[in-house]
């Protein structure tokens, strides 16, 4: 089903197409979209339903009108999966020469045609793989996910699977994953609970994460803030400080590198470690542990708390690092 509501303002044209999929259960929604923010919600209906809102800057309505034509929504059904492809005919795609798109706004002969939001309401038992060539990405519960866009945020909520993530320049949140393998190359990571791997890098920006398990987090310019790390860690950060907690023996060696910044770790009382630590210019400091075999310089410590275990390597070009238990 096709509809096309068009209503006109001052110097401005706006439309909205329509579509809807009766689905059964779950299934997978595939979205391919030239440009546009993209919002997908879920309920307890069998229906998927699919509105996309454009708008075209021009007193002219048959000027309006041919630019509309350019842009088509496709749409194809096979039993419970959906593929959606919003495109720009004629080759016109974002980042054509002689067009120019940004945040789901083109112009298009001088004139501006935004696509500013694809809005999609689907079932909480369905999986998404959503790609957008410039907009932001919100995606509610759902099985699992896999979002790219070339330029916007993306938000995530409750997933039951796992969520993949990339975007090339903006901020990403994860609310829950069952794992979690995010990036952007301009931009903050937020993640909360994840009962699986974490995998999390950024170009330039802070790194968060609630909770994780074998956790890889590296950024070329922030912190780094592990709350609750199970399993491994590997931290790396050209600019900042990084603070882990290892709420459990780690069950395989550890890297935490900074440099730029200080290196705070948190081990339970009862962790065994082989702590392997050095600062370029700072100071070197073991909390409430019993060291032994240690070699310990102001700078630089090696020993064992607890007898030994996976070593727990820690560096800083220019900070303190120190271990503490929780």
């Amino acid at each position: 089903m096709l509809l096309v509501a068009i209503t006109v303002r001052a110097e401005q044209f706006e439309d909205t197409v329509h579509k809807s999929f009766p689905v059964n259960g779950g299934g997978k929604l595939t979205l391919d979209a030239d440009i546009g923010n993209v919002e997908i919600m879920t309920d307890a209906s069998n229906t998927v339903q699919v509105d996309v809102y454009r708008r075209v800057d021009t007193h002219d309505k048959a000027e309006a009108d041919k630019i509309f034509q350019d842009f088509s929504l496709e749409a194809k059904q096979t039993g419970n999966n959906i593929d959606l492809r919003g495109i720009f005919q004629d080759g016109w795609r974002s980042g054509w020469s002689g067009n120019y798109c940004r945040n789901g706004e083109c112009l298009w002969y001088g004139k501006k045609l935004k696509v500013h939001r694809y809005q999609i309401h689907l079932p909480k038992t369905f999986s998404v793989e959503v790609g957008t060539g410039a907009g932001d990405i919100y995606v509610g519960d759902l099985q699992s996910v896999d979002l790219n866009t070339s330029g916007g945020d993306i938000r995530v909520g409750q997933i039951a699977g796992e969520v993949k993530a990339n975007t090339s320049g903006g901020n990403i949140k994860v609310l829950k994953a069952s794992r979690a393998d995010v990036e952007t190359s301009g931009g903050d990571i937020e993640i909360g609970e994840v009962n699986g791997d974490v995998i999390a890098h950024t170009s330039g920006g802070g790194i968060e994460i609630k909770h994780g398990k074998n956790v890889e987090a590296e950024t070329s310019g922030g912190d780094i803030n592990l709350s609750s790390v199970e399993g491994t860690v590997r931290a790396d950060t050209s600019g900042g400080s990084i603070e882990a907690h290892l709420r459990q023996q780690p069950n395989g060696d550890c890297r935490l590198e900074t440099s730029a910044g200080e290196v705070m770790v948190y081990l339970p009382k009862t962790a065994k470690m082989n702590i392997d630590a050095t600062t370029d210019n700072g100071e070197v400091m073991v909390t409430d542990f019993i060291l032994t075999d240690s070699v310990h310089r102001e700078d630089r410590l090696n020993g064992a708390i607890n007898g030994g275990g996976p070593r727990l390597i820690l560096r800083s070009s220019s900070g303190d690092i120190e271990v503490r238990p929780e």
